[in-house]
């Protein structure tokens, strides 16, 4: 890897090379947010078991914690979920080729949060060239609030769900009563 620094501020200073990182590469405390949001749980429990011949018995948590674990070094499972997600982000990965300095890299990312789209942000970013280990450290704390902010739409959206749920039964059930007298008032008049 080519050497790196970093400044006070939001990592303005570049990196010293030009080449995207690796994910064996990126420091250990982003894989956790990379892996976890990077890749859905299917998909990693899937390389897992192609790369174990099928014999994994862990649950989701297990397998996580382990391709987490795996990521610190190069091997056959951190290559394949550098594939995976190289595969998966291809697209993002394009645009972000273009970004030629720390402050578009940072913009950019900025701009992922706002239209909530930031799993492939986010692995571009850390891989991208101008990512300084500051910048790094930037993402993984804003991700880590992004997802924060996602547990707390997902309570409300489940609160509204179940009130919903409570709403649709009691009107399936005021429906059916309805449906009950207009039957009984169609046999009184046919009477």
């Amino acid at each position: 890897m080519c050497e790196r620094h970093a400044t006070e501020a939001h990592a303005i200073a570049a990196p010293l090379c030009s080449r995207r990182r690796r994910l064996w590469q990126l420091d250990h405390s982003c894989h956790c947010p990379l892996i976890g949001v990077g890749l859905p749980l299917p998909v990693l429990r899937k390389l897992v078991d192609k790369l174990s011949g099928g014999k994994t018995v862990a649950d989701d948590y297990e397998i996580h914690v382990a391709a987490v674990s795996e990521c610190a070094s190069r091997n056959r499972l951190s290559e394949a979920l550098q594939k995976e997600l190289e595969r998966r982000y291809a697209t993002v990965l394009l645009r972000y080729r273009s970004l030629t300095s720390t402050e578009q890299l940072f913009a950019s990312w900025r701009a992922a949060i706002a239209m909530g789209d930031v799993a492939g942000a986010f692995w571009a970013a850390l891989t991208h060239p101008r990512c300084t280990p500051a910048l790094e450290q930037q993402l993984c704390r804003d991700l880590h609030m992004v997802q924060h902010q996602a547990g707390a739409c997902v309570r409300a959206d489940l609160g509204k769900f179940n009130a919903l749920v409570g709403a649709h039964a009691q009107l399936t059930l005021d429906l059916g009563k309805a449906q009950q007298r207009v039957v009984a008032l169609q046999a009184e008049k046919a009477r």
